[in-house]
């Protein structure tokens, strides 16, 4: 009786994982004109600039250019914007 109850376990644990892997992630793409290069680093940090002013100073072209791959809003909303 315990195998039985196990192996139920398990398997409902290996359907979990096959199943979750099916699950699209939903996001938004926008593409940063100042992309160049493969990644080097993995840099995280904080914008104090709200959701707009940061899309724009991570996708326009200026005379200091910065790109990001992935903008994560207050919201939680995932923006990538660089493949």
């Amino acid at each position: 009786m315990f195998d039985m109850e196990k192996r139920k376990f398990y398997l409902s644990v290996i359907a979990f994982f096959l199943l979750s892997g099916c699950i699209s992630n939903k996001y938004t793409f926008i593409e940063s004109e100042n992309f160049d290069t493969r990644v080097r680093y993995l840099v995280i940090h904080f914008t104090s600039q709200d959701t707009q002013e940061s899309i724009r100073t991570l996708t326009e072209n200026s005379l200091f250019p910065v790109s990001s791959h992935y903008l994560i809003t207050d919201a939680g909303k995932v923006i990538q914007m660089v493949n």
